[in-house]
């Protein structure tokens, strides 16, 4: 199979340095248009000043190098603390203004933490989270070097912890502001008379918000496209985070730690549906170079995925001009299905949650026109995007990244297993009831797909959709046992990869997006 390598094609229907036409209001950035593309990271060329239209695409794609909007730096290794990643560190932006806190406080907060549940990692760990993220600039690098200081010491119990690293991932402002323009763009489209007259908010209001809250904070956290990376090993966890105003700092296990109990550990975990007790052995294939390489993989994929999903000539019509709405819903879509992919690892305990978030996944995918939704679900699919991963991964990130994506395909290839009765089902085929009583072959992997879109149309219920083939619909509820593998949730997660990891799949994305 052949391997994927660099950056995603240009633009759709442009040259490779035309740009998106667009008209700016004269009052962006405070009167300086220049001056918000410079934060923004974007190269403007005049088309006609005078009615404020400009051609428009991203500094990275003009001058043909990576964007920067993300970027990752080692704080604590095993072998001491880095020079250059404690000066940046220093130097991130002020959190003093959002979160007025001092040291004392901290303390008393991480102490009834901890008290509240001695011995217990996930405490430390959500304490640490806390005090980091909350911190007094001036404290914050001895505040990461006390953490990391404690998880050498095995906190919880965890004796694998000798090798913990920090890591920063800076986020840079320019992905915020290039989010921030998308909505403003859409609102203008809206309402032309803004261009005139900036929008002036109601007290207590937005004056650009639309799908505002629809977006995790692209200057904060991050936490919809980090937390999918620290949990992919699901159920075992191989870091932690805690957010800074621009930036994240990853605190690496350089080990797997168990990310659930056997036993519930709070009241209304004894109420979920019955899942799996048991996270299995604890994986000894990942360690501290493992972590180092796959954070810093997984950050240089994310740098290029917002750099192309905030490219505007991407988004534009056959005459160049932007279309801000379409943009819009694919910066959308995308942050769902992370989110879906995050809840989905996040939640292993619950299989009925992780059932539903996994058809909504992949509703999202055929959206986005990553995969449909029955090729999606095709084994010989899954099994394509897995070889292609394989190749596109470097070694040392394969024992966190792929072991849940090989569980989807695992999990896929189980439904087949799951046709039992004998007067429908042979050694390779599947017979299914067709229209006017007669019946059809299948294969077993055409039957387990449409089993699955069953499935998935049962969040309307079980009785078949009007014009659908009914006794179809019933042979295949009768055939099959019914059993859905754990792994199978996964499949969202594989696609997420294969959009993380292929520069194709993002290219089928914006091209979707501007048909």
């Amino acid at each position: 199979m052949p391997t994927e390598i660099g950056r995603p094609a240009s633009p759709v229907g442009s040259g490779d340095d035309a740009g998106a036409s667009i008209r700016l209001p004269a009052w962006l950035g405070g009167n300086n248009i220049l001056g918000f593309a410079n934060l923004a990271g974007l190269h403007l060329s005049p088309i006609d000043v005078t009615n404020g239209l400009w051609s428009v695409q991203t500094v990275e794609r003009f001058e043909d190098r990576p964007a920067g909007l993300v970027s990752t730096t080692p704080l604590i290794r095993t072998d001491g603390a880095s020079t250059v990643g404690m000066a940046r560190l220093r130097a991130l932006p002020s959190t003093s203004q959002y979160i007025p806190i001092d040291v004392d406080r901290l303390q008393a907060e991480f102490n009834r933490i901890v008290s509240r549940r001695p011995g217990d990692f996930a405490a430390f760990a959500a304490a640490s989270s806390f005090v980091t993220a909350t911190g007094p600039d001036s404290q914050l690098e001895a505040l990461t070097t006390n953490v990391h200081g404690q998880l050498l010491s095995e906190p919880g119990g965890e004796p694998f912890l000798q090798t913990a690293e920090a890591h920063l991932v800076e986020v840079s402002p320019a992905l915020s502001n290039r989010y921030h323009l998308t909505r403003l763009l859409t609102l203008l489209h809206d309402d032309p008379s803004l261009f005139s007259n900036p929008p002036v908010p109601a007290p207590g209001e937005l004056a650009i918000s639309p799908a505002r809250f629809l977006f995790s904070d692209t200057t904060l956290g991050l936490n919809a496209y980090f937390d999918p990376l620290v949990t992919a090993r699901s159920p075992w966890v191989w870091a932690f985070t805690a957010p800074r105003v621009g930036a994240l700092i990853v605190y690496s296990f350089g080990a797997a730690v168990s990310g659930r109990r056997g036993e519930a550990a709070e009241l209304l975990q004894l109420q979920l549906p019955a899942g799996g007790m048991q996270s299995g052995p604890r994986p000894t294939d990942i360690n501290e170079e493992v972590c180092r390489v796959t954070l810093g993989w997984w950050v240089e994929k994310l740098d290029m995925l917002f750099s192309h999903l905030t490219e505007p000539a991407n988004f534009c019509d056959d005459t160049g001009s932007y279309l801000p709405l379409r943009h819009l819903q694919v910066l959308l879509g995308v942050e769902q299905l992370f989110r879906h992919v995050q809840s989905i690892l996040a939640h292993d305990r619950d299989r009925n949650a992780r059932r539903v978030l996994l058809f909504s996944a992949l509703d999202t995918l055929e959206g986005l026109g990553l995969c449909g939704t029955e090729q999606s679900a095709t084994l010989s699919h899954a099994h394509t995007v897995l070889d292609q991963l394989s190749n596109n991964i470097p070694v040392e990130a394969r024992p966190i990244l792929l072991p849940n994506a090989k569980r989807a395909v695992e999990g896929l290839a189980e439904v087949q297993d799951g046709f039992y009765l004998r007067s429908r089902v042979n050694s390779s085929t599947i017979r299914l009831g067709a229209a006017g009583g007669a019946n059809q072959e299948f294969s077993k992997e055409q039957a387990a797909q449409m089993w699955l879109r069953v499935l998935r149309n049962a969040n309307h219920g079980f009785r078949p959709e009007p014009g659908r083939n009914v006794a179809r619909t019933e042979s295949l509820l009768m055939a099959h046992d019914g059993t859905i593998p754990d792994g199978l949730s996964h499949l969202a997660y594989l696609y997420l990869l294969e959009l993380l990891a292929l520069p194709s799949a993002i290219d089928r994305v914006t091209r979707r997006a501007v048909r």
